[in-house]
């Protein structure tokens, strides 16, 4: 199932890459919600990850891709942050459906939050199973 496959990329996302990052959090969204594993980022340590594994494996899906509510809640939390404020530098960005914003807001916001804060996007898994073949 898609669930099974991206709870299996977050378990291995967290093994290769997050696991040599110093803090990290993890966000979910779908057009219902925005859910966060921590307030802020915690420090990386096996009984961090372990948790974060568990937290996964407790996820559902439902609703659609609201990836601008996702994005937001996670670039700009209760308002817009600071520069000096920002809590990371890099995120991980696992889409597995179509958005329900067009594809020139979706980017046109991304590149703003990315030249602002310095942001770098690690790793991006996007499928969609839309039938119309636009990804």
């Amino acid at each position: 199932s898609v669930l099974v496959h991206l709870q299996e990329h977050f378990c291995q996302l967290l093994g290769e890459q997050i696991l040599f990052c110093s803090t990290f959090n993890i966000a979910t969204f779908n057009s219902d919600k925005v859910a966060f594993f921590k307030k802020e980022p915690i420090p990386v340590s096996h009984e961090s990850l372990e948790e974060a594994l568990r937290w996964i494996m407790t996820w559902q899906c439902s609703g659609s891709c609201d990836l601008m509510s996702g994005l937001k809640a996670v670039l700009e939390g209760d308002g817009l942050l600071s520069i000096d404020e920002y809590p990371f530098d890099s995120m991980h960005l696992t889409i597995n459906g179509c958005p329900i914003q067009p594809q020139e807001i979706v980017l046109a916001y991304l590149c703003q939050r990315l030249l602002a804060y310095a942001l770098i996007i690690n790793t991006v898994l996007y499928t969609s199973h839309s039938g119309d073949g636009d990804v």
